[in-house]
């Protein structure tokens, strides 16, 4: 794409505007905000009998996910590892990802395994949210089939859009501000550079788990996160990456 001068020295306030004025929000406090408390650690914990048959297995993938905990955490047992992060009153937001339905999704044994840690911690099931951004895509993948009773579930929007500036279900009091546009959007407007957070995150949980995509066909390896703001909780994730 070429860039004239007048479009070049626009960006170039807006970077400097964004450098500024980057970010509406501010982090937790106390032992679990950044860096929290284990910073830069991160654990690997294998099972060959995890993926069988084109089929993840419920027993391994247990042991592994709290055998992992305990490696992480150094705590003498899974549970007291759980509850080093969570405790009763937290409602806790786990974020499921469908982006590559049916194949390529998160697990139903790794999202059990999670609530029963967080169960375990002290956290009850109506204050475990499971999430998605779009609504079709979480009911597309059953997601909604995987959960215990009393898990409730949340999304921002009801589907995909290209241009993703919409507020319905964003929180216009929490953003990040970037010098990044989709080609063909004025830069000197505000809005179309800062990326909105999900009122999942901002307004009804105070802690958030993400369990990551697995290539089930693949045989890839169970994989969770404690903690991370998943680029799907933002309204505009699109005018972020390039476009290849």
């Amino acid at each position: 794409m070429i860039v004239d001068r007048r479009s070049f020295v626009t960006l170039l306030t807006a970077a400097a505007s964004s450098l500024l004025y980057g970010c509406k929000s501010s982090g937790a406090a106390g032992k679990l905000g950044i860096p929290g408390l284990f910073p830069g650690r991160v654990v690997s914990v294998h099972h060959s009998g995890s993926h069988t048959g084109g089929e993840f297995q419920l027993e391994p993938i247990r042991s592994m996910m709290r055998r992992g905990m305990v490696d992480l955490t150094g705590a003498p047992d899974w549970i007291a590892a759980w509850r080093l992060f969570f405790e009763r009153g937290d409602v806790v937001g786990i974020k499921v990802n469908p982006v590559g339905s049916p194949d390529v999704i998160s697990c139903a044994e790794v999202l059990r395994e999670i609530i029963a840690g967080l169960n375990e911690a002290g956290v009850t099931n109506k204050d475990v949210v499971v999430y998605d951004r779009y609504r079709r895509q979480f009911l597309r993948a059953g997601f909604q089939n995987w959960l215990p009773d009393g898990v409730r579930q949340d999304w921002a929007v009801e589907d995909y859009d290209g241009i993703q500036l919409g507020m319905e279900g964003y929180d216009p009091e929490h953003y990040m501000e970037m010098a990044l546009t989709q080609p063909g959007q004025d830069a000197r407007d505000t809005h179309v550079r800062r990326s909105y957070v999900a009122q999942f995150l901002t307004r009804r949980v105070n802690k958030l788990f993400a369990d990551a995509a697995l290539g089930g066909q693949h045989g890839s390896q169970p994989f969770y996160v404690i903690g991370t703001r998943s680029a799907a909780t933002a309204n505009d994730v699109r005018a972020r990456r390039p476009q290849l």
